[in-house]
């Protein structure tokens, strides 16, 4: 704008004219500025600058809108899209239900929430601060973060950032599900799907995650990659697998689509780690009565009992073993 900004005593934010080298190349900036902006002098610009908190930043003020608008400013602290009768606007998602609203489509607050996945900036709406919501830390059940993964290019060589890979379940999201692409920190794609995700079944639904693809090059708009890279395909098929692997042995939410086998590891390993958790738990016990039996000696206990152990669930084989023995003793002799 030709002015330096600065501050002095009052604290208010003071600009600097700069002298231009050629003053006819100055007074046609200024009025293109004034013509082609919703200011109409140099002293309405700089009374719009100051409203900038701090020294740096960048201030985006909309103006000349079609009527009827297709904003709406009456939800307070946001600007949402105009309501098509009763229904808000829907961006088209593969996999998606109809039904389902994604407020990140029609609300702008919403939208710059998710927009960084590490934000460094302050984001003001309607001179409200916008708070920031991690999708990762939107993740409260069973998170798994998967191994770096460095995918080979188009020359066969191992790209220099690697694909970042985190699955969960969250809570608080409702019937939304799928993956955030996120590119050079910046988000891309909003709930994509993948693999089982796109069927007519229950597999894979529900569960959330994040990408990040520093490798990819999103195209100019910043809404979507080049799907006919060769790079992306290797990608997209990376976090398929991780997603599989993630759904049969890593979560425990669902068991939709998975082998009888499969289930009866689940459980067994469901009943094992709640077997251990038991025996913690008792240690703990044991240990926090000690040291009170220590400390406070209480007379009213019996000296003779004994704590009952109970014996972990058995395996199956280890069941009809069992059975057999019982069945053999009642008989009184061979079972076969």
């Amino acid at each position: 704008s030709g002015h330096r900004p600065g501050r002095k005593g009052s604290g208010q934010m003071q600009f600097e004219r700069l002298l231009p080298e050629d003053p006819n190349e100055w007074e046609l900036n200024m009025k293109i500025m004034c013509e082609f902006s919703p200011m109409d002098s140099e002293a309405q610009l700089l009374a719009g600058l100051r409203k900038i908190r701090g020294d740096t930043g960048t201030k985006v003020q909309l103006y000349n809108l079609i009527e009827p608008c297709e904003f709406d400013f009456t939800v307070a602290d946001d600007i949402q899209l105009a309501k098509d009768g009763l229904r808000n606007f829907k961006i088209k998602r593969e996999g998606q239900n109809d039904t389902v609203e994604v407020p990140e489509d029609f609300s702008l607050r919403a939208y710059l929430s998710v927009l960084y996945l590490h934000p460094r900036v302050n984001i003001l709406l309607q001179n409200k601060k916008v708070q920031p919501n991690c999708p990762i830390a939107r993740l409260d059940r069973y998170v798994y973060t998967c191994k770096q993964h460095f995918p080979h290019d188009e020359k066969g060589k191992p790209v220099k950032s690697p694909v970042k890979v985190t699955l969960g379940y969250s809570n608080h999201t409702g019937k939304l599900f799928g993956i955030h692409i996120y590119n050079r920190n910046r988000l891309i794609r909003m709930y994509e799907r993948f693999g089982a995700q796109l069927q007519a079944n229950n597999m894979w639904k529900t569960m959330l995650g994040v990408m990040e693809a520093d490798c990819l090059q999103p195209s100019h708009n910043k809404q979507e990659f080049n799907t006919s890279q060769i790079l992306y395909h290797k990608i997209s098929a990376h976090l398929r697998s991780q997603m599989r692997f993630f759904y049969e042995h890593k979560q425990n939410v669902t068991t939709a689509g998975l082998t009888e086998a499969m289930r009866m590891k689940r459980s067994r390993s469901n009943r094992k780690n709640a077997w251990d958790s038991s025996d913690e738990e008792s240690s703990e016990d044991e240990g926090r009565g000690a040291s009170r039996s220590r400390s406070r000696p209480s007379p009213s206990l019996p000296q003779n009992k004994k704590r009952v152990r109970v014996e972990p669930p058995k395996s199956w084989p280890e069941q009809c073993r069992s059975l057999l023995n019982t069945l053999r003793r009642r008989r009184r002799g061979g079972f076969f």
